[in-house]
């Protein structure tokens, strides 16, 4: 056989995933598996690690552009409690981020996401003000994710950038958006009636969110029935969890 690890594409690795001993249970995807074992190759067997080696390094990576859908979540969840410094393989570049942006850098893949918190605190109402108006490109919040994007885009020219946002922040991505992007994807982000997404622009929704009423549905828009009616609920990270059997989120268009 050509390639000795060409098993796994039939499920060699999942099984052995789904067949994990009970101490192994906390790691709940095959991410979180997958690099736990890349991490600890000495609690495991060598084909183990050779598989998850290749599962992280080939097969993970052919969905390059995508996120996971923990990470996704992680990612946005942090941008409100910024609680982790670390999200998966990611580290915060502290020089450039701020309490409204936060960029994160992997050398090795040569990527960057960076995150924009939404409304989180009392004074950010006067911006969903603006927003409503139509003048959000003027308030100050908007201006300073500008200089923190450009700083960004200058320190690390010829990695790929990804923007995620959540609510008012989804306003944010949506008039940064810029060619030198390779991806904004947004989570029930407000925006108002007759914004058309950009073309590499991605939205993630819920059916029951009562702020992105405006985003027109196509076939860049992913949107997933929670479950609930509850307006808090469908509206925060939390209901991302619905998506757990998605290991990825899938954005087609793209």
């Amino acid at each position: 056989m050509d390639n000795p690890f060409l098993d796994i594409k039939k499920g060699a690795f999942t099984k052995t995933f789904k067949n994990r001993k009970t101490k192994y249970r906390h790691l709940t995807d095959l991410h979180q598996f997958s690099h736990y074992i890349v991490e600890h190759p000495e609690e495991f067997t060598k084909l183990t690690v050779k598989r998850a080696r290749f599962y992280k390094n080939l097969i993970e990576r052919t969905s390059a552009g995508n996120l996971p859908v923990w990470q996704f979540q992680e990612f946005i969840k942090n941008s409100y409690k910024l609680q982790k410094e670390n999200v998966a393989d990611y580290y915060l570049d502290k020089s450039i981020s701020s309490r409204e942006i936060q960029v994160y850098v992997d050398k090795e893949q040569k990527r960057i996401i960076v995150v924009f918190t939404g409304t989180y605190w009392s004074l950010d109402w006067l911006n969903n003000y603006q927003l409503i108006k139509g003048k959000y490109s003027q308030t100050t919040r908007f201006k300073n994710a500008k200089k923190v994007l450009n700083e960004a885009l200058d320190k690390y020219e010829g990695y790929k950038f990804s923007l995620v946002s959540h609510s008012q922040s989804g306003q944010i991505t949506h008039l940064l958006d810029s060619n030198k992007i390779f991806e904004i994807i947004s989570y029930n982000p407000a925006w108002l009636p007759l914004q058309k997404q950009g073309k590499n622009e991605y939205i993630v929704k819920t059916t029951a969110d009562p702020v992105s009423v405006a985003v027109l549905p196509n076939d860049k828009t992913l949107i997933f029935n929670t479950g609930s009616m509850n307006p808090l609920y469908n509206h925060s990270p939390d209901a991302l969890d619905k998506l757990d059997k998605l290991p990825w989120i899938k954005l087609v268009g793209r």
